[in-house]
């Protein structure tokens, strides 16, 4: 008689930080991958911003809820709050004989500080995700961290990075250099990958007809056709490496087969005139 096993891979995913569909994408990638996915995130507090998610994750809900934007003081109180109420529930969840392969934190260093204490606990691989670098949070425009507050921010940061990555199993970043810094910082020896962000059209349309404002309009109108276009997308600060950004757009603007453009807010007008002046690539 022949005797048939079937190997079923169920990965938790611990998603305590981000916009309310943030990661959606990866989520619905990995579970096309496995066989079975469990989220462990705070409920919203807005029921539309509730995720759809494929048939094969099941998701467990955490409270307290979480609003769309966080204000600093609430952050102190509920993250810790989040941490305790994912250990336990992940934990509920295993002792009914659930078993779990593989814990993947998405964000960190609070997902990563709760996936690395069921690792421990429980004796599960985990894999980390870096998605970004926050210690510029704590600068300021320059870059330096000359106060007490962003001293006492950054020294705390570092920490409480360094507990949740160090360890892992598998850690994914966005990028090599990323791969160097956490090795440097935080002392981290552990296997990783670089996966590049890229840019959802679906999502983001640089032909759009419908701007209210007209701030994306056509933005590629005026733009040749044989040009290269290099792209960055996102908060037009310091800590996102903006700056950087322009002064290569500089040094390149006499190619002509390249054409360079920074899109995004700018949380300081200053920055924003002197991106304009140096770069010279918005339109």
């Amino acid at each position: 008689m022949q005797v048939t096993y079937t190997i079923t891979l169920r990965v938790c995913w611990i998603k305590l930080n981000g916009w309310p569909d943030a990661f959606n994408e990866r989520l619905e990638a990995i579970a096309t991958k496995v066989d079975e996915v469990v989220l462990i995130k705070p409920r919203n507090a807005i029921a539309s911003n509730e995720p759809c998610p494929p048939e094969n994750v099941e998701v467990l809900n955490i409270p307290p809820k979480r609003k769309p934007v966080l204000q600093p003081r609430a952050r102190v109180l509920l993250y810790p709050i989040w941490i305790f109420m994912a250990v336990f529930v992940y934990l509920k969840y295993r002792v009914k004989n659930h078993r779990v392969d593989i814990i993947h934190s998405i964000d960190y260093p609070f997902s990563a500080i709760a996936a690395r204490i069921l690792s421990l606990l429980t004796f599960t691989p985990r894999v980390a995700s870096v998605r970004g670098l926050p210690i510029g949070q704590f600068s300021n425009s320059k870059g330096d961290f000359d106060g007490v507050r962003d001293k006492v921010g950054k020294n705390i940061l570092i920490f409480l990075n360094s507990f949740s990555l160090r360890n892992a199993d598998f850690i994914i970043t966005k990028s090599e250099y990323q791969q160097r810094h956490i090795e440097k910082m935080y002392s981290v020896n552990s296997e990783m990958e670089s996966i590049p962000t890229g840019v959802d059209y679906s999502k983001f349309d640089p032909n759009i007809e419908d701007d209210k404002d007209g701030t994306l309009n056509g933005i590629f109108q005026n733009i040749p056709e044989d040009r290269v276009v290099v792209l960055q997308l996102g908060q037009i600060v310091y800590r996102k490496g903006s700056d950087l950004f322009a002064e290569r757009a500089t040094s390149y603007s006499g190619y002509p087969c390249s054409h360079f453009l920074l899109v995004g807010e700018s949380q300081t007008e200053e920055f924003s005139k002197k991106s304009k002046k140096s770069a010279k690539i918005w339109r």
